[in-house]
């Protein structure tokens, strides 16, 4: 089926959340994967119609490395106040940003600040997956805007040989502060294919984000 008329009997279905919109989407997405422009999906980005840019978040983080010239259009919806879009945001900027992105890797990290606990969420898991090249090129953002701020201190603390230390993660996770304590859980993902006690301890504290960020991620192990 031509991709237009696709989008315009997604559009029309009265349920977004419907099996059958879920069916039109992905083929939708197979027209993209055939090598339908990729142009044709910033009126969808771009749009103001929430189910528009929910299609084109969709299908764009299904891309994978294909939507990469996508960044720019992906980018501005990490401000968007839908938890699902701006987990997909971030999930888009870490797959496609290189380490001289620095804008757009250091933002992703700010979300460890949302209100919501579920964007809290989404951001501790963008942290533990960012390569170290990643890393650099979101604390080179937070050097030059905020060099005094949790989260450059944040940055070269998961940079650093301490991040890998048990013992010190663990300290990490026993701080006052609560952002030092998700910055702790960040690290004791990273290490835990060498090692778990950290990331088993945080799933025992008393912090809610720790506990069920720890949680979810030892049930992936």
């Amino acid at each position: 089926m031509d991709p237009v008329r696709l989008l315009e009997r997604i559009m029309a279905h009265p349920d977004p959340k419907s099996l059958k919109v879920g069916v039109l989407k992905n083929r939708l997405l197979r027209e993209y994967h055939r090598g339908y422009p990729l142009e044709n999906l910033l009126p969808l980005l771009q749009s103001d119609d929430e189910r528009l840019v929910n299609t084109g978040m969709f299908i764009s983080s299904e891309l994978g490395m294909k939507g990469k010239p996508l960044l720019n259009d992906v980018f501005p919806h990490l401000k968007d106040t839908d938890k699902w879009v701006k987990h997909e945001t971030l999930d888009c900027i870490l797959m496609w940003a290189e380490p001289s992105n620095k804008l757009e890797l250091g933002s992703g990290v700010g979300v460890l600040d949302d209100d919501e606990p579920a964007n809290r969420w989404s951001a501790m898991n963008y942290l533990a997956r960012l390569s170290q090249e990643q890393l650099q090129g979101a604390l080179s953002y937070w050097e030059a805007t905020d060099p005094g701020s949790v989260h450059s201190h944040g940055l070269r603390w998961l940079l650093s040989s301490d991040a890998a230390n048990p013992e010190r993660v663990i300290a990490a996770l026993q701080d006052k502060h609560r952002l030092k304590r998700m910055y702790g859980v960040v690290a004791a993902a990273r290490m835990s294919k060498g090692d778990r006690e950290p990331l088993i301890y945080a799933s025992k504290i008393d912090d809610p984000d720790v506990k069920n960020f720890a949680n979810g991620w030892i049930s992936l192990l």
